[in-house]
């Protein structure tokens, strides 16, 4: 199942930015020390705008980084969308065919 963030994911070992995640077409995030490997895809304007609406509802810190406001159309979103990049996570295995796990 993919899952739609606009945040800006960890690339590689580091915290990376959007760029980053984009040259390499995939990212590891994690949370309290489980990391798992994604594909990703950066989504189209037209994506992107109701989930940064969505964004801008609950991670209220976000709101000064926006021109558009809570209350304001997705459209306004989307005008700003090449501004905020939104990936699409796809979990993808790290299994490889000799047993070991990747990493």
């Amino acid at each position: 199942m993919a899952d739609t963030t606009p945040s800006q994911p960890d690339a590689g070992s580091q915290r990376g930015s959007g760029d980053d995640a984009r040259a390499a077409g995939r990212v590891r995030v994690g949370r309290r020390g489980d990391r798992r490997a994604y594909a990703i895809r950066e989504v189209p304007a037209a994506e992107a705008g109701p989930v940064l609406k969505r964004y801008v509802g609950i991670a209220t810190a976000t709101r000064p980084y926006f021109q558009a406001d809570k209350d304001s159309p997705v459209e306004d979103f989307v005008a700003e969308a090449d501004h905020h990049p939104v990936f699409e996570l796809t979990p993808i295995s790290e299994d490889r065919p000799d047993g070991h796990r990747g990493g």
